[in-house]
Parts: structure tokens; C-alpha cells; sequence
């Protein structure tokens, strides 16, 4: 294990403030040389969550996950040497770290990583998870729509079920490539569209093995309501995007409370932390009117992204 300087060598690549490193710089001189060495070993393995909780009880592990993270940026640095992708990339992906860091800051009190996040930017470290712009996305992706594709009366149509004809454009377990959106400012149309056609282009000149049938978004941010309660906003202009579809029965209310309330609303209530946010006043009042919010996506078939790209 580096010593404090040379992890804060690391975390300087990552951009990682002071505000965040300060917070985990004492536990960091208690950790197990040894063990974390061995656990570094394993990143990309059988990964032992129970052993470190039980190393580390009281959410102390989530300090150890941001600081095997953070130590860890030659791997993220020589994967992309060695595939030879450019650097404008590695620009885009460092700061993901950061803002994980900062949402446990103000979840926490502190720098850290529970395991759902760990296990995002171990994707991160393996090269899944890409970012070219604005968007994030990762590959392989198999879509996971109950529904298939198909063109009739020369417009899309969605049918349930999985569809056997080879004339259908898309179908359950079609290679795709997946979006993600960074909490990294706003959603401008542009950028996003642009952010696509970098993922595209980078697919065609490192990945052309990668026949993918077409781009697709799953995400609370899709739920049409958000449209309804703000018609200006970018996040309508983003739906706009591709074809929307719903993933019935999923009910995201709970995670928008986290990612725009933080872990105390969720945990005490939306009105146990101050509406700052045009967007917390908006969320706010739709749940106290008894909203609930669900997950929706959207496709756009690959056939058509010459036409988003114009």
C-alpha cells in the first residue's frame, strides 16, 4: 500500500478536492497494509464484501472502497495506454470518482463509497463504463425491453414478447449500447447528441466487433412527468431523444428521493432537508400531492442515428 503521498497522487488524477481526502486521511493510517494489498488483488475477482464489512463494521468499509478506488488510477491510466484510446476520454471519465465523492459527503459527512456505487466504478476501472462528453455508457449491453421492434405502416412499433421474424429491428437480448448520465451539470440536447455520436464513432473505430442494433436509456430521469412539471427543462429536451417505452412495475420514487434529496430525505422525510434546488421544490410538491415515479426508457434504432446526428 503507497504511502499518503503517493495515494494523493492517485486522487490528484481522479481531481479529487482536499474537502473529500481530509475526511478519510486518518482512517487511511489505520488501515492493514496487508490486507488492503490483498483486497487490491482481488478488485477485479470474487470481490469479499462480508469480509470487509467485518474489518471494517459502522460503514467504515465505505472509507476503504473510496480509498481502494482512489489508489488505483495506474489501472484505469495503463488500460487505456494499452488500448490505445484517447486521452479527451480518460479527461472524461476522471472526474466520475469526484462526484461519487461528493454525493457521499453529503450523504455521510464523509468520502466514500457504499457497495452499489464500489461496484460502478470498479466497471469504471475495467474499461465497461466509458464516457465520451456528456454521456456515459457501457458495453457490452444486452436490451432488456419486453417488447421487440418492428417497422409497419412506415413508423416503429412496439409488440410485446420477443419477435422471431428476422425482419425485427430490435429484440430482447439485442446487443446495444447503453447511456448513462453523469450528475455533471445540465442536460443540453447538444451535448448529448454529440456525446452519442463520439460513442458511436468510438464503437466503429475501436469495438467493430460490436454490432450493436441500437442505442437505449434506462433511467428515472425518463419518466415522462418531468416534462409535465417543467416544460422547459433539458430534461424533456433529452426525452425527446429517442422512442420512449416504460419498464412497468418499477417503482423509482425511493431512488429519486436519494438522488435529488440525499440519504436524509430518504431516510427522515423530503421536508428533513432544505428545497434549494427549483428541481426539490418541483419533486417535492409532486410527492406531497401523492406522485410516484416510475423508470422509463428510450430507444433509438441505429438506422436512425444518421438522422439525430444532422
Amino acid at each position: 500500500m503507497e504511502n499518503w503521498q503517493d495515494f494523493l497522487a492517485a486522487a490528484e488524477e481522479f481531481r479529487l478536492p482536499e474537502t473529500q481526502l481530509n475526511t478519510v486521511k486518518d482512517f487511511y493510517s489505520q488501515i492493514d497494509r496487508h490486507f488492503f494489498k490483498e483486497k487490491k488483488a482481488q478488485l477485479f475477482g470474487d470481490f469479499p464484501v462480508e469480509e470487509i464489512e467485518k474489518n471494517y463494521p459502522g460503514g467504515e468499509h465505505r472509507k476503504f472502497n473510496y480509498i481502494l478506488i482512489a489508489s488505483s488510477w495506474h489501472i484505469l491510466r495503463d488500460l487505456y495506454r494499452r488500448k490505445g484510446y484517447p486521452q479527451s476520454m480518460l479527461d472524461d471519465i476522471r472526474n466520475d470518482l469526484r462526484i461519487w465523492g461528493d454525493k457521499a459527503m453529503a450523504d455521510f459527512g464523509y468520502a466514500g463509497l457504499d457497495w452499489r456505487i464500489f461496484f460502478w466504478c470498479r466497471c469504471v476501472l475495467s474499461g465497461q463504463i466509458l464516457q465520451l462528453g456528456r454521456l456515459q455508457c457501457d458495453i457490452p449491453h444486452k436490451f432488456n425491453g419486453a417488447f421487440s421492434v418492428v417497422r409497419k405502416n412506415g413508423g416503429i412499433q412496439m409488440i410485446p414478447g420477443k419477435n422471431p421474424d428476422p425482419a425485427a429491428l430490435l429484440n430482447f437480448g439485442d446487443r446495444v449500447i447503453n447511456l448513462h448520465i453523469p450528475a455533471a451539470g445540465p442536460l443540453k440536447r447538444k451535448d448529448c447528441i454529440d456525446s452519442i455520436r463520439k460513442i458511436v464513432e468510438f464503437c466503429r473505430k475501436y469495438r467493430p466487433d460490436y454490432l450493436f442494433r441500437a442505442v437505449v436509456c434506462y433511467s428515472w430521469v425518463l419518466d415522462p412527468i418531468f416534462a409535465e412539471l417543467n416544460p422547459k427543462s433539458n430534461l424533456k429536451e433529452f426525452q425527446t431523444l429517442g422512442h420512449a417505452f416504460e419498464l412497468p412495475g418499477i417503482d423509482e420514487t425511493n431512488e429519486v428521493i436519494w438522488r435529488v434529496f440525499g440519504l436524509k430525505g430518504q431516510k427522515c422525510g423530503i421536508h428533513a432537508v432544505p428545497h434549494e434546488t427549483s428541481m426539490q421544490r418541483t419533486v417535492a410538491k409532486y410527492l406531497d400531492d401523492g406522485g410516484k415515479f416510475r423508470e422509463f426508457g428510450f430507444f433509438i434504432l441505429r438506422d436512425e442515428l444518421p438522422v439525430l446526428f444532422t
